[in-house]
């Protein structure tokens, strides 16, 4: 168990759980981000004694970095801050509202951006040391809470609760043979606003996406 305030603490849970004990591991936070935790992951594999914590916070900044993402890594019961490059700086449309770790990978980490601007969410893929990409997903609501849950056959799905109307709505995640859909640049394209179920678009560049003579007449004009 983690506990985050001014100081990144350790806790170990013992007599099956009704009792919190302190540990040796801390580790101080950022001056700008006392006291504004928004989010905490805790990435770990099974059969290695290492883990890494990813924090969220709402800093102290009047200016454009409003929130900001920390990396700290521990192993066993000491916490300390990695080397290098360890921390993301956020704008204010990009508040960093739940961060997740693959169930499957622990080394995938992502986030869950809320815009407050336009009462959207968005999903990315976090990597310590880089700016934020190209959304992976964007969501038409904003996100409050959200949890990856491992199914069968190496499936992924998310599970998200939007803030607004409190309905739990779940997404499959799934790898397009290499290409990567174009939803998340298309969803700023107001005529494809009120698509209903929303829509993904992959490359079809190569011959297993190739549809076709007859399915292709259906679904294309003959201009």
């Amino acid at each position: 168990v983690f506990a985050c305030g001014n100081i990144l603490r350790k806790l170990k849970v013992e007599d099956s759980g009704s009792v919190l004990k302190p540990t040796t591991g801390r580790v101080p936070i950022p001056p700008e981000c006392s006291d504004g935790t928004i989010s905490i992951c805790v990435a770990s594999s099974a059969n290695k004694k290492g883990f890494s914590v990813i924090c969220s916070f709402r800093t102290k900044s009047a200016g454009k970095n409003k929130y900001q993402i920390n990396w700290f890594q521990g192993r066993n019961d000491d916490i300390s801050v990695p080397s290098g490059k360890a921390s993301l700086k956020l704008s204010e449309d990009q508040e960093p509202t739940v961060i997740l770790a693959d169930p499957r990978d622990a080394r995938a980490i992502y986030v869950i951006c809320n815009n407050s601007s336009d009462q959207t969410a968005s999903l990315h893929k976090l990597v310590r040391g880089r700016k934020l990409e190209e959304p992976i997903s964007t969501f038409p609501f904003q996100v409050s809470e959200a949890v990856f849950v491992a199914g069968a056959d190496k499936n992924l799905f998310l599970l998200v609760l939007d803030s607004s109307s409190l309905n739990m709505k779940v997404f499959h995640l799934m790898k397009t043979e290499g290409f990567r859909g174009q939803q998340a640049a298309w969803s700023a394209c107001n005529e494809l606003q009120g698509i209903v179920p929303s829509y993904h678009a992959v490359s079809c560049a190569q011959h297993r996406w190739q549809l076709q003579p007859a399915l292709a007449d259906i679904v294309l004009s003959y201009r």
